[in-house]
């Protein structure tokens, strides 16, 4: 990344935009028995965006219901709410809290953060994209965005591993996170 990018948002104006939850998704897919992709998403998300007048100095916050895990298999989702893995009893709520916003290009960045989960915070850097405003038929200015990241969920200290004949891993160690908002001016 050189000094010189800079960060475009179009419409994109200083103030709070709270997400939409009914067109938001955190989602997540993960190596099963390294033959296949298991997808999920969480259909609970909340937060705000801090949008900045410099683009660079705005903040993110996303809240996640860790319950309203959905793989579209309920006995699934049952073991990953479980204390296996995101141990939802215990911790309900994943969360994301932005530390950094860096260029990256005209309509994309880097978003570092404090990733909270399973108990455990890490930083992370997700890849974001902004994907533009518009007005809906009713008058609210909203804006999108799009970001993803790989993390290692023993990393967050889900580490029950079940070793297949190969070695391999039953569930992959790296997860990706995908993270599609919309947003809506305050």
């Amino acid at each position: 990344m050189t000094t010189t990018e800079t960060l475009s948002a179009p419409g994109l104006t200083a103030g709070l935009w709270t997400i939409d939850v009914a067109h938001s998704e955190v989602s997540f897919s993960v190596r099963h028995m390294m033959i296949a992709t298991v997808r999920g998403s969480f259909g609970a998300v909340s937060g705000t965006i801090d949008v900045a007048p410099e683009l660079t100095a705005s903040s993110i916050e996303v809240e996640v219901d860790t319950a309203s895990v959905y793989t579209r298999n309920p006995k699934r989702d049952e073991h990953i709410r479980s204390a296996t893995f995101l141990d939802v009893e215990k911790y309900p709520t994943a969360t994301f809290r932005s530390t950094r916003l860096e260029p990256a290009g005209p309509s994309t960045a880097v978003l570092t953060g404090e990733l909270t989960m399973h108990g455990t915070t890490r930083e992370v850097r997700f890849d974001l994209r902004f994907n533009g405003v518009r007005v809906d038929p009713w008058g609210s200015t909203k804006a999108g965005f799009s970001a993803e990241t790989v993390i290692d969920r023993h990393d967050f200290g889900m580490v029950t591993d079940m070793p297949l004949d190969s070695g391999e891993l039953f569930v992959g160690r790296e997860v990706t996170l995908t993270i599609e908002l919309e947003a809506t001016a305050q």
